[in-house]
Protein backbone atom coordinates (compact mmCIF):
# COMPACT_ATOMS: atom_id res chain seq x y z
CA UNK A 1 0.00 0.00 0.00
CA UNK A 2 0.94 3.62 -0.40
CA UNK A 3 0.89 6.15 2.41
CA UNK A 4 0.56 9.90 1.90
CA UNK A 5 2.38 12.55 3.89
CA UNK A 6 0.31 15.72 3.64
CA UNK A 7 2.50 17.87 5.87
CA UNK A 8 5.62 17.42 3.72
CA UNK A 9 3.92 17.29 0.30
CA UNK A 10 5.61 13.99 -0.41
CA UNK A 11 4.63 10.46 -1.37
CA UNK A 12 6.12 7.50 0.51
CA UNK A 13 5.81 3.75 0.10
CA UNK A 14 4.82 1.90 3.28
CA UNK A 15 5.35 -1.82 3.91
CA UNK A 16 2.44 -3.02 6.03
CA UNK A 17 4.29 -6.24 6.91
CA UNK A 18 7.25 -4.47 8.52
CA UNK A 19 5.58 -1.21 9.47
CA UNK A 20 8.39 0.71 7.79
CA UNK A 21 8.71 3.20 4.93
CA UNK A 22 10.48 1.85 1.84
CA UNK A 23 12.17 3.57 -1.07
CA UNK A 24 12.81 7.25 -1.62
CA UNK A 25 10.24 9.96 -0.94
CA UNK A 26 8.65 11.51 -4.03
CA UNK A 27 8.36 15.30 -3.78
CA UNK A 28 5.09 16.86 -4.91
CA UNK A 29 4.23 20.46 -5.77
CA UNK A 30 1.28 20.60 -3.36
CA UNK A 31 -0.55 18.64 -0.68
CA UNK A 32 -1.82 15.29 -1.99
CA UNK A 33 -5.57 14.69 -1.67
CA UNK A 34 -6.28 11.25 -3.14
CA UNK A 35 -4.86 8.55 -5.40
CA UNK A 36 -5.70 5.41 -7.36
CA UNK A 37 -3.48 2.69 -8.72
CA UNK A 38 -3.63 0.27 -11.66
CA UNK A 39 -0.73 -1.90 -12.78
CA UNK A 40 2.46 0.14 -12.89
CA UNK A 41 0.66 3.50 -12.98
CA UNK A 42 -0.53 5.58 -10.03
CA UNK A 43 -2.78 8.61 -10.50
CA UNK A 44 -2.68 11.20 -7.76
CA UNK A 45 -4.44 14.53 -7.25
CA UNK A 46 -2.94 17.36 -5.24
CA UNK A 47 -4.61 20.60 -4.23
CA UNK A 48 -3.63 22.13 -7.58
CA UNK A 49 -2.62 19.40 -10.02
CA UNK A 50 -3.11 15.93 -11.50
CA UNK A 51 -0.07 13.70 -11.25
CA UNK A 52 0.83 10.50 -13.12
CA UNK A 53 3.48 8.28 -11.51
CA UNK A 54 5.12 5.24 -13.03
CA UNK A 55 7.57 3.01 -11.23
CA UNK A 56 7.48 5.30 -8.21
CA UNK A 57 8.55 8.40 -10.17
CA UNK A 58 6.55 11.35 -11.45
CA UNK A 59 5.91 10.88 -15.17
CA UNK A 60 3.87 14.05 -15.66
CA UNK A 61 2.08 16.71 -13.63
CA UNK A 62 -0.78 18.77 -15.04
CA UNK A 63 -1.86 21.97 -13.30
CA UNK A 64 -5.60 22.61 -13.00
CA UNK A 65 -7.63 25.73 -12.21
CA UNK A 66 -9.72 24.05 -9.52
CA UNK A 67 -8.97 22.26 -6.27
CA UNK A 68 -9.27 18.47 -6.69
CA UNK A 69 -10.81 16.56 -3.81
CA UNK A 70 -10.79 12.90 -4.87
CA UNK A 71 -10.16 10.61 -7.83
CA UNK A 72 -10.78 7.16 -9.25
CA UNK A 73 -9.29 5.42 -12.30
CA UNK A 74 -10.95 2.95 -14.70
CA UNK A 75 -8.48 0.75 -16.61
CA UNK A 76 -11.23 -0.43 -18.97
CA UNK A 77 -12.47 3.06 -19.85
CA UNK A 78 -8.97 4.54 -19.46
CA UNK A 79 -10.68 7.39 -17.63
CA UNK A 80 -9.62 9.29 -14.54
CA UNK A 81 -12.56 10.78 -12.62
CA UNK A 82 -11.63 13.82 -10.51
CA UNK A 83 -13.89 15.56 -7.99
CA UNK A 84 -13.83 19.28 -7.20
CA UNK A 85 -13.57 20.53 -3.62
CA UNK A 86 -15.00 24.00 -4.17
CA UNK A 87 -17.77 23.18 -6.65
CA UNK A 88 -20.11 20.39 -7.70
CA UNK A 89 -18.35 19.04 -10.80
CA UNK A 90 -16.72 15.70 -11.49
CA UNK A 91 -14.33 15.94 -14.42
CA UNK A 92 -13.55 12.90 -16.57
CA UNK A 93 -10.11 12.77 -18.18
CA UNK A 94 -9.03 10.37 -20.91
CA UNK A 95 -5.70 8.72 -20.12
CA UNK A 96 -5.18 7.26 -23.60
CA UNK A 97 -1.83 8.00 -25.17
CA UNK A 98 -0.26 8.79 -21.82
CA UNK A 99 -1.89 12.22 -21.50
CA UNK A 100 -4.80 13.60 -19.48
CA UNK A 101 -7.45 15.15 -21.72
CA UNK A 102 -10.78 16.45 -20.40
CA UNK A 103 -13.63 14.58 -22.11
CA UNK A 104 -16.69 15.11 -19.89
CA UNK A 105 -18.07 17.00 -16.89
CA UNK A 106 -20.70 15.66 -14.48
CA UNK A 107 -22.75 17.91 -12.20
CA UNK A 108 -23.50 16.61 -8.71
CA UNK A 109 -25.76 18.13 -6.05
CA UNK A 110 -22.74 19.09 -3.92
CA UNK A 111 -18.96 18.92 -3.76
CA UNK A 112 -17.53 15.47 -4.51
CA UNK A 113 -16.17 13.84 -1.36
CA UNK A 114 -15.31 10.43 -2.83
CA UNK A 115 -15.43 8.58 -6.16
CA UNK A 116 -15.12 4.90 -7.04
CA UNK A 117 -15.39 2.87 -10.25
CA UNK A 118 -16.97 -0.54 -9.77
CA UNK A 119 -14.72 -3.63 -9.97
CA UNK A 120 -16.46 -4.68 -13.21
CA UNK A 121 -15.83 -1.14 -14.57
CA UNK A 122 -19.50 -0.64 -15.51
CA UNK A 123 -20.29 2.11 -13.01
CA UNK A 124 -18.91 5.16 -11.26
CA UNK A 125 -20.35 6.06 -7.86
CA UNK A 126 -19.92 9.40 -6.12
CA UNK A 127 -20.44 10.73 -2.59
CA UNK A 128 -21.17 14.43 -2.19
CA UNK A 129 -21.48 17.12 0.45
CA UNK A 130 -25.23 17.45 -0.13
CA UNK A 131 -25.87 13.98 1.41
CA UNK A 132 -26.26 12.23 -1.95
CA UNK A 133 -24.77 9.04 -3.38
CA UNK A 134 -25.00 9.01 -7.19
CA UNK A 135 -24.68 5.93 -9.41
CA UNK A 136 -23.49 6.65 -12.97
CA UNK A 137 -22.96 4.42 -16.00
CA UNK A 138 -19.24 4.54 -16.80
CA UNK A 139 -18.33 5.71 -20.28
CA UNK A 140 -20.21 7.81 -22.81
CA UNK A 141 -21.97 10.74 -21.15
CA UNK A 142 -21.94 9.14 -17.69
CA UNK A 143 -25.70 9.14 -17.39
CA UNK A 144 -27.42 8.18 -14.13
CA UNK A 145 -27.88 4.42 -13.93
CA UNK A 146 -31.46 4.75 -12.65
CA UNK A 147 -34.06 7.32 -11.64
CA UNK A 148 -33.84 6.52 -7.92
CA UNK A 149 -32.31 9.11 -5.62
CA UNK A 150 -29.84 7.68 -3.14
CA UNK A 151 -30.28 10.45 -0.61
CA UNK A 152 -31.01 8.77 2.72
CA UNK A 153 -27.97 10.15 4.51
CA UNK A 154 -28.91 13.15 6.65
CA UNK A 155 -25.57 14.94 6.25
CA UNK A 156 -22.46 15.01 4.07
CA UNK A 157 -21.42 11.64 2.64
CA UNK A 158 -17.71 11.13 3.25
CA UNK A 159 -16.92 7.85 1.51
CA UNK A 160 -18.14 5.11 -0.82
CA UNK A 161 -16.91 1.59 -1.54
CA UNK A 162 -17.87 -1.26 -3.89
CA UNK A 163 -18.49 -4.89 -3.01
CA UNK A 164 -16.23 -7.24 -5.03
CA UNK A 165 -19.25 -8.46 -7.04
CA UNK A 166 -20.10 -4.89 -8.16
CA UNK A 167 -23.69 -5.36 -6.92
CA UNK A 168 -23.55 -3.34 -3.71
CA UNK A 169 -22.22 0.04 -2.61
CA UNK A 170 -21.46 1.03 0.98
CA UNK A 171 -21.40 4.68 2.01
CA UNK A 172 -20.47 6.41 5.25
CA UNK A 173 -21.35 9.91 6.34
CA UNK A 174 -21.08 12.78 8.76
CA UNK A 175 -24.40 11.53 10.19
CA UNK A 176 -22.55 8.60 11.88
CA UNK A 177 -24.38 6.12 9.62
CA UNK A 178 -23.40 3.50 7.05
CA UNK A 179 -25.82 2.69 4.21
CA UNK A 180 -25.73 -0.29 1.85
CA UNK A 181 -27.17 0.28 -1.63
CA UNK A 182 -28.17 -2.29 -4.27
CA UNK A 183 -27.41 -1.85 -7.96
CA UNK A 184 -29.99 -4.47 -8.97
CA UNK A 185 -32.67 -3.14 -6.60
CA UNK A 186 -31.95 0.62 -6.46
CA UNK A 187 -35.14 1.34 -4.51
CA UNK A 188 -33.87 -0.71 -1.57
CA UNK A 189 -31.20 0.17 0.97
CA UNK A 190 -29.97 -1.03 4.36
CA UNK A 191 -29.11 1.55 7.03
CA UNK A 192 -26.72 1.03 9.95
CA UNK A 193 -27.61 4.00 12.14
CA UNK A 194 -25.05 5.29 14.66
CA UNK A 195 -22.49 2.89 13.24
CA UNK A 196 -19.91 4.92 15.13
CA UNK A 197 -21.91 6.62 17.86
CA UNK A 198 -21.43 10.41 17.91
CA UNK A 199 -18.64 10.06 15.35
CA UNK A 200 -18.66 10.62 11.60
CA UNK A 201 -17.62 7.75 9.33
CA UNK A 202 -14.20 8.33 7.79
CA UNK A 203 -13.95 5.26 5.53
CA UNK A 204 -15.68 2.05 4.51
CA UNK A 205 -14.34 -1.01 2.69
CA UNK A 206 -15.72 -4.43 1.76
CA UNK A 207 -13.93 -7.52 3.10
CA UNK A 208 -16.10 -9.73 0.88
CA UNK A 209 -19.61 -9.58 -0.59
CA UNK A 210 -21.29 -9.89 2.80
CA UNK A 211 -19.08 -8.00 5.24
CA UNK A 212 -17.65 -4.50 5.47
CA UNK A 213 -15.22 -2.65 7.71
CA UNK A 214 -15.82 0.93 8.81
CA UNK A 215 -13.61 3.50 10.50
CA UNK A 216 -14.76 6.53 12.44
CA UNK A 217 -13.41 9.71 13.92
CA UNK A 218 -13.80 7.93 17.26
CA UNK A 219 -10.60 5.99 16.38
CA UNK A 220 -12.57 2.73 16.21
CA UNK A 221 -12.57 0.07 13.49
CA UNK A 222 -15.72 -2.04 13.19
CA UNK A 223 -16.59 -5.07 11.08
CA UNK A 224 -20.19 -5.62 9.98
CA UNK A 225 -21.85 -8.74 8.57
CA UNK A 226 -24.40 -7.69 5.96
CA UNK A 227 -27.68 -9.55 5.53
CA UNK A 228 -29.68 -8.02 2.72
CA UNK A 229 -33.40 -7.59 3.59
CA UNK A 230 -35.93 -9.46 1.47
Amino acid sequence: PTRRSSDLDTLRQFDSATGQYTGAAVSLSAQPRDMDHAGEVTYLVTMKSLVTLRGGSVEQEQSVEFEPSCCSYSPKQQHLAVGEAGGNLVRIYSCQGGGLDLVSEITLTGAAMDLAYSPDQKYLVSADSNRKVTLLVAGGNYEKANAKEWGFHTAKVNCVSWAPNSLYVASGGLDTGVIIWSVEAPDKHCVIRNAHEQSQITNVAWLDNSSIVSTGQDANIKIWNISWPN
